[in-house]
């Protein structure tokens, strides 16, 4: 894993244990946030699957889980809607359900600090027999800009 990825997700993890009021109404502030994605390959070491993303999340959890989605490359769950999105406290799940005859899926698990977050995302491609997990955490840096 790369010195930004470990360093970020250690940061975010510290980040993190400041407990938020259950009733908090901004699990997750609207606006631009700096993300940082490994994805986890079982019994593949050094696959090299780091990347960073910039995006615009929305702040509302319903109905596109506050914007947050699958980011590795070449996915075809990154085109796939959130559905049966849950906020309970500091935390969010939704699954991810892709149509079509070879039928990709993953679940989520979220915990929301505000101004930031940490995703862990199951996947199970369909047709290949495929899992893997994405990881992702992330960190408000600012507003969006117009029109993002």
């Amino acid at each position: 894993m790369s010195k930004l990825v470990t360093c970020g997700m250690l940061a975010l993890a510290a980040c993190l244990t400041r407990s938020l009021p259950a009733s908090c109404e901004n699990l997750l502030q609207p606006g631009l946030y700096d993300i940082s994605v490994h994805l986890d390959l079982p019994h593949i070491n050094d696959t090299n699957t780091n990347k960073s993303e910039r995006l615009c999340l929305t702040g509302a959890a319903e109905p596109a889980a506050f914007g947050i989605r699958v980011l590795s490359g070449n996915n075809p769950l990154a085109a796939c809607p959130a559905s049966n999105i849950q906020t309970v406290e500091t935390t969010m799940t939704f699954d991810i359900i892709c149509s079509g005859s070879n039928l990709s899926r993953g679940s989520a698990f979220c915990q929301l600090g505000g101004d930031y977050f940490l995703c862990r995302i199951d996947m199970k491609m369909g047709g290949k027999n495929m899992t893997m997990t994405e990881v992702q955490g992330g960190r408000r840096v600012g507003d969006c800009a117009a029109g993002q």
